[in-house]
């Protein structure tokens, strides 16, 4: 995630079900930074899908305890 292009705008982080449903986004900082994100999530699996102008940057899973 270092190598973004802060020219390239805003950053999209979008949290996706198993069934590649989107149940939330939220913006970030293109300058870096720490985040919290509130959990307002079910418990399960997810997807955190990073994406810039349209383009995906990067995906993690993420497991909702």
């Amino acid at each position: 995630m270092n190598a973004l292009d802060i020219s390239g705008g805003v950053l999209e982080c979008d949290n996706i079900d198993f069934n590649g449903k989107k149940v939330g986004s939220f913006q970030l900082s293109p300058d870096g930074g720490t985040y919290q994100i509130k959990n307002n999530l079910s418990k399960g699996l997810y997807f955190m899908q990073v994406n810039q102008g349209g383009k995906q940057l990067h995906c993690s899973k993420l497991e909702v305890l």
